[in-house]
């Protein structure tokens, strides 16, 4: 049988509606709040078209696996090497030595499509802002083109047993890939957003629709096609990031995805729009916008001090659009050109492709090597030494994380009569009351986001339910450790106080519960401070240090850099802080003994962030080791929390 592929042009119109809602997201554009959904819409556009391809070419016996590789290779890696080449004087020019050593490792694993393992390994607390990472956005094309080195062959072995088996098979992977998501999301919410095994569903889907659809004439339904755009729509303004994903919740914009591909047939009112010209021509060029946007906004964010306005975001994307036009023109098209292109024979294109994949992977492999140039000259000093200023602050040790039972490094002294509980913002307290402590003796107990309250914690789509039981079971070893240490005389408590927002907490019976987080939060928190009371152990809460939605500690770095003022990092508190969260700690500063951390760091409502030549502040909120000590020091922070808790 002769099977047809006729050019859709509404499915390029689609690309235009999966691309355009990711690059405004991403640009920081809050209406396009589920704009990621697009790489969601590119998955399951991609399954479709290359399915449809292999059914086309198994039904006519004409299928080979080298022809397939030299099909992407021309489709993918001209533009994505070309995005990556131009990155690299602009990575070198605005990349600090840590930063500079992630970049060489996302080229080296972007060449090796293994970007989405790398960065499902960097996550972490103290990871670098996803924002400010140039190549982050590669991790897409990893999934993909793992799913394309797996799927062809399977595919291939599985038509020897007929058409129908290879698509119950199918269908039967996707369920378990959509079922793993589902727990992915709930026990490793980091490996389930970026590798393939809790992705390949989405990928699947558009196969799916290949198999219902290849040899068969194109469904017409106005309704259902519309159904599908709705439901697109829907995840794109309806959406936001506490949702976790993937998850059942991404049927949303992948089932809209599905009904627009087997529904929106000639005459239908989504055909007649997704086909229009302007559509149409952004869908075309979808592929290279893609590569440039994060490119761009990524360098964009490091070039400023702060957050670049949405005027400069909003430019930056049309950027995107002009320099993907030039690169699918002058770049896409003619590799893609197998008669008149500049590589006609599939041996011209695995030898030029793997060479310069090959210079890229040593170039990548030199910044990594290199840790990143920390000489390069920064006026009397180097970039090395100005980024160490700002290196993260475990406190005492990183050892000191969430550890039942405490390590030497984490104390200053066997018998210590202070400790330091809480989560990530108490962490970085350490240094600072250790300066103002004297012959005090003090220990750290301290688990990233996981603040000390009283058998409850959060669950979010970054915090999962194992997290949260963690979380619980963390801070009653704690209290429990509490009671068998009788030298100690104060504790101090802090966090972050994050989960205001949180969706939904955890108890320490196992019950979830939903609605609004704040008066169970601070009810929680009392109670912690009145199970230390009745230990006859004084106590007090210190406050969390202001927190910004951009890299302070970035900023600093870059003023001393760019040679800007003093003050050029610094910003008004009352513009900062939230009235949910100044009400909630006045909330708590009535009920137990508080000491107010942001007046510290914030006289005058004016938060002044570099200080007597001190670097305050390490990322958006957590304070550098000097900048603790400083504050430490010049506050006497020991002498006072003693005098508040008493």
């Amino acid at each position: 049988m002769v099977v047809f592929l006729k050019y859709r042009a509404e499915i390029d119109g689609l690309r235009s509606v999966a691309v355009l809602p990711v690059i405004l997201f991403h640009a920081g554009f809050s209406v396009f709040s589920g704009g990621f959904v697009g790489v969601d819409v590119f998955f399951v556009i991609s399954g479709f078209l290359i399915t449809s391809i292999l059914i086309n070419e198994l039904e006519n016996g004409r299928f080979s696996y080298a022809s397939f590789l030299e099909r992407r290779a021309r489709r993918i890696l001209p533009a994505l090497y070309f995005v990556i080449l131009v990155s690299i004087p602009a990575a070198y020019i605005l990349l600090l030595p840590n930063q500079l050593v992630d970049f060489g490792q996302s080229i080296m694993a972007t060449v090796l499509f293994g970007s989405n393992i790398l960065f499902w390994r960097e996550v972490g607390y103290f990871a670098p802002a996803a924002e400010l990472k140039p190549l982050l956005h590669t991790w897409s094309l990893a999934v993909e083109e793992q799913y394309y080195l797996l799927f062809p062959p399977c595919l291939w072995l599985l038509w020897h047993f007929g058409r129908r088996t290879a698509f119950w098979c199918a269908l039967g992977v996707a369920l378990m890939s959509l079922a793993l998501s589902e727990w992915g999301w709930r026990n490793s919410p980091a490996g389930n957003f970026f590798l393939l095994p809790t992705r390949a569903w989405e990928l699947l889907a558009g196969s799916l629709c290949a198999f219902l659809s290849v040899g068969q004439a194109q469904r017409s339904n106005n309704l259902l096609s519309l159904a599908g755009l709705g439901l697109i729509l829907f995840a794109i303004f309806g959406f936001d990031g506490d949702l976790p994903f993937p998850s059942i919740y991404t049927l949303v914009p992948v089932g809209g995805t599905c009904l627009i591909i087997m529904y929106a047939g000639q005459g239908t009112l989504v055909r007649r729009v997704l086909s229009a010209t302007p559509f149409v021509a952004i869908g075309l060029i979808s592929y290279s916008a893609y590569l440039w946007h994060q490119p761009l906004f990524a360098f964009a964010r490091l070039g400023v001090l702060t957050e670049p306005s949405p005027l400069v975001m909003g430019g930056l994307a049309l950027a995107a659009l002009l320099l993907a036009w030039i690169s699918w023109a002058y770049i896409e098209a003619p590799f893609r050109n197998r008669t008149t292109g500049p590589l006609v024979t599939a041996r011209s294109v695995f030898v030029t492709t793997g060479s310069f994949g090959i210079l890229l992977f040593l170039a990548g492999f030199a910044g990594y090597g290199l840790q990143g140039m920390p000489q390069r000259p920064v006026g009397e000093t180097s970039i090395g030494a100005l980024n160490a200023r700002i290196a993260p602050n475990f406190g005492f040790a990183q050892t000191c994380h969430a550890r039942s039972a405490v390590p030497t490094e984490c104390q200053t002294g066997p018998e210590p009569t202070v400790v330091l509980w809480g989560d990530s913002f108490a962490m970085h307290l350490a240094s600072g009351l250790v300066a103002s402590a004297g012959d005090r003796d003090i220990v750290q107990r301290t688990k990233n986001s996981c603040g000390p309250y009283h058998e409850l914690a959060q669950i979010d789509a970054a915090g999962a339910q194992a997290w949260a039981e963690d979380c619980i079971g963390f801070n009653r070893d704690v209290l429990s450790w509490l009671g068998t240490q009788h030298q100690v005389d104060l504790v101090v408590l802090s966090s972050k106080f994050h989960a205001l927002n949180s969706p939904q907490l955890l108890n320490g019976r196992g019950e979830i519960l939903t609605g609004d987080p704040t008066d169970r939060l601070r009810a929680a928190l009392v109670r912690t401070v009145q199970e230390i009371q009745a230990l006859g152990i004084p106590v007090v809460v210190m406050g969390p240090s202001p927190k910004q939605h951009w890299d302070i500690g970035q900023c600093l770095v870059r003023r001393e850099v760019y040679g800007r003022p003093e003050d050029a990092c610094d910003f008004v508190l009352s513009k900062t802080i939230t009235p949910q969260r100044e009400a909630f700690l006045e909330a708590v500063a009535q009920e137990v003994p508080f000491y107010w951390l942001q007046r510290d760091i914030c006289p005058d409502d004016l938060c002044d962030t570099y200080r007597e030549g001190r670097i305050l502040y390490q990322d958006s909120g957590h304070l550098t080791v000097e900048g603790s000590t400083f504050l430490g020091v010049k506050h006497g922070w020991i002498t006072q929390l003693e005098g508040l808790a008493r």
